[in-house]
């Protein structure tokens, strides 16, 4: 793609929340990591490997353009190693854990956060 597209750099997930401390929190505790940068109550980064989580608040006017969309609509998708650990993980934060699926690439579950985004998680299969 690069080749095709020399002018692209790297992107990341950036998800807008009006209430952004929940937001912040959770995803603190299910990567058990601090955000950073993490500027307050307005933006908040997480890195996972090569996946970089914005979360932030729209400012002034920027609100309307981030209206919520329906719960579902976004999904991150993370590879595991070790699907069982990760499940455990998710259970031991109490959060709901949807039973493990067999799909065509390996096996996955998924939790949802605060806002109804899906966090699916997939082992491949070896």
């Amino acid at each position: 793609m690069r080749d095709q597209l020399p002018w692209l750099g790297s992107g990341f997930v950036a998800i807008a929340a009006l209430d952004l401390e929940p937001l912040i929190q959770f995803y603190r505790r299910l990567w058990q990591q601090d955000p950073h940068p993490y500027e307050g109550d307005r933006y908040g980064e997480f890195h996972l490997g090569s996946l970089r989580l914005v979360l932030f608040r729209p400012q002034g006017s920027q609100g309307a353009s981030f209206a919520p969309t329906p719960p579902g609509s976004l999904s991150i998708c993370v590879t595991v190693r070790d699907l069982a650990a990760a499940i455990a993980h998710c259970q031991d934060l109490g959060l709901t854990v949807d039973p493990p699926l067999k799909a065509s690439h390996g096996q996955e579950f998924q939790i949802r956060d605060p806002l109804g985004n899906r966090i699916i998680f997939y082992q491949p299969t070896q």
